[in-house]
């Protein structure tokens, strides 16, 4: 993989003779030091999949806590109180419908293609929209501690977008 930068430096000689001469006083090479930059790279590139896997299972606790509110809390209750049919039916819409984004969040870190563009672009903008305007209205009633716990989902966003929008599904790269 080092070779790439023994290319690049074949086309400014000057950098190649200052850097053999200088190298060689210290009793390395440059080969070597190219070696070095790939690792540094590679273990970056593992940190952040590693960082972006505990995000993941992080992302799947909190659904789960999210379904344990929505299921179990009395005064949300949707089987036991007379809230109205067509605002349960859409929670409970959106928050089937973001437990099924997690297969994309999912495709993203684990670079595994499921399901066509099409269908994770609507998803990304279905759940981009509710996000919003959830956003919106807990601004407008100053909860400012759910608009924190909000945040927590901004990487989930981002990784449904490049899921969704960028290059093909199973080209995605974790690292940006």
């Amino acid at each position: 993989m080092y070779n790439k930068y023994l290319e690049r430096d074949y086309e400014n000689e000057w950098v190649i003779e200052f850097l053999d001469k200088e190298t060689k006083k210290i009793g390395i090479t440059r080969q070597s030091i190219y070696k070095s930059m790939d690792s540094w790279k590679t273990k970056g590139k593992n940190i952040v999949t590693i960082l972006w896997k505990i995000y993941f299972w992080l992302i799947i606790g909190l659904h789960l806590l999210i379904i344990g509110v929505f299921t179990f809390a009395e005064e949300i209750n949707y089987f036991e109180t007379d809230i109205s049919f067509l605002s349960a039916t859409y929670d409970i819409l959106i928050i089937l419908i973001s437990i099924f984004s997690l297969l994309g969040l999912y495709g993203y870190i684990f670079k595994k293609k499921y399901l066509s563009k099409e269908i994770w672009k609507f998803i990304f903008l279905l759940l981009l929209i509710d996000s919003v305007g959830e956003f919106i209205y807990l601004l407008l009633e100053k909860d400012y501690i759910s608009m924190s716990i909000m945040a927590i989902f901004i990487p989930y966003f981002y990784a449904l977008y490049k899921y969704a929008f960028q290059g093909k599904s199973s080209e995605v790269s974790v690292n940006g």
